[in-house]
């Protein structure tokens, strides 16, 4: 382990948790002889699937802050060592196969196909504990649970196959490569506000099918991961790989080109394989060498990847053409805005003429004129508090200067005073 982590060794106490920075990695010797096969990592707590010989099976090992019971052990006692989650080791949950951490909750993948009792029939099944307040944990109410229980709602009849946790929400991904998401924010993540106008936030306390356009619906997801307020997709379409993202875009965690936040799933814009960032062996790397491609590829190869990059590079540029037209007219706007507002408060600035005043007062009066009432209480309520601030500042100009006269005026009757003793 390596990081800012639970410090599993404590000289001092062995029952008191504390967290210690580990600048490289170290061996957890509690782990010594045993096959560890994944390792989750949330806030405060780790997660870690160990192969058992012995029993010949699975087995989940928890450690860490427990403060929302996210080590699945019954209690919210944070835990120096490793702990054996004991409700996951019961012969009814099934073979553990996939482990994933949240923020504060955790998420557990058993496939139960040999489980022989009819109300555990599910080919496979996701366990979640720790916080619920988001619905996280997909139970179907926000309550925090500090022991393993089902996620309600998930296909019975299809094995879930990927699982996989934000800081709030979790998603899973089935055997035939749709996608169920629930959590924070109808299952976006940290994205509040994030949706259409008027729509509103809310939580999924239940696992909701991801429904996208015709080409998501048809591709085939293999890998998700979720971040703190965005997911993404790896799937198959088509016999092509293909990477979908959606969520919170800003500074371009979708991969679309743009910042902006999508609440369907988008294609990541992936860029063609440019041979010109290979290491080509006695070519040199990239512009630098003489050859950018292998000096095996056929002219119709070169031809076709030069056609996709120009194809890539017009893309992108009239990407950020649209992009640059957008700008341009907001920046015109906020311009006259500030026009306006100059005119009305300062007067024409020396760059203005009289009639381009004129026209920036006339356009002032006829947005007021145009406002809604809610407008106008904003408006006025704006130039309250500008004319307070103005009087404020002329009431400290006013005292700084009265207090300057009377500074003046006592130099110079001590100036005066000198010059009658010097007479005398």
């Amino acid at each position: 382990m390596w990081g800012y982590c639970p410090s599993f060794e404590n000289k001092t106490n062995e029952t008191s948790f504390s967290l210690t920075v580990l600048q490289a990695p170290q061996p957890m010797t509690c782990f010594q002889g045993f096959h560890v096969k994944k390792v989750a990592c949330g806030n405060e707590h780790v997660l870690a699937l160990v192969d058992d010989h012995l029993a010949g099976n699975h087995v989940c090992y928890a450690w860490g802050n427990n403060r929302y019971g996210q080590l699945g052990i019954g209690n919210c006692e944070a835990q120096v060592k490793p702990q054996l989650v004991a409700a996951l080791n019961q012969e009814t949950a099934g073979h553990l196969i996939g482990v994933s951490c949240g923020a504060y909750h955790s998420a557990v993948l058993m496939n139960s196909e040999m489980v022989q009792i009819p109300a555990l029939s599910a080919v496979s099944k996701c366990w979640t504990f720790g916080m619920g307040e988001n619905g996280q944990l997909g139970h179907g109410d926000s309550a925090s649970s500090g022991t393993p229980k089902l996620v309600q709602g998930l296909p019975k009849d299809e094995r879930i196959v990927e699982v996989s946790c934000g800081l709030f929400h979790t998603g899973v991904v089935s055997e035939g490569g749709a996608v169920w998401i629930w959590g924070m924010e109808k299952g976006l993540g940290l994205c509040p506000g994030l949706g259409p106008p008027g729509v509103g936030g809310g939580d999924y306390l239940l696992p909701v099918k991801v429904i996208g356009s015709d080409e998501f619906t048809a591709s085939h997801g293999k890998i998700l991961a979720c971040g703190a307020g965005h997911t993404v997709l790896a799937s198959v379409y088509n016999n092509e790989s293909v990477l979908w993202a959606w969520g919170r875009g800003q500074n371009g965690l979708l991969g679309t080109g743009k910042s902006l936040d999508s609440v369907a799933p988008c294609k990541v814009c992936w860029p063609p394989c440019n041979y010109a960032n290979l290491s080509i062996p006695g070519g040199g790397v990239g512009n630098d060498g003489h050859n950018s491609m292998p000096s095996d590829c056929s002219s119709e190869t070169r031809s076709l990847q030069e056609n996709s990059d120009r194809g890539f590079s017009e893309e992108m540029l009239a990407m950020a053409q649209k992009e640059i037209c957008t700008l341009t007219a907001e920046l015109s706007l906020m311009k006259r805005y500030y026009a306006s507002l100059h005119a009305a408060v300062y007067g024409p600035s020396a760059s203005n003429d009289a009639s381009s005043t004129w026209e920036v007062l006339n356009d002032w009066d006829r947005r007021v004129a145009e406002s809604s009432y809610e407008e106008l209480v904003c408006l006025d309520d704006f130039y309250r508090q500008a004319r307070g601030r103005i009087k404020d500042a002329m009431l400290q100009r006013k005292v700084k200067m009265y207090c300057e006269k009377f500074m003046h005026s006592i130099r110079e009757e001590g100036f005066a005073m000198n010059e009658n003793k010097d007479v005398l």
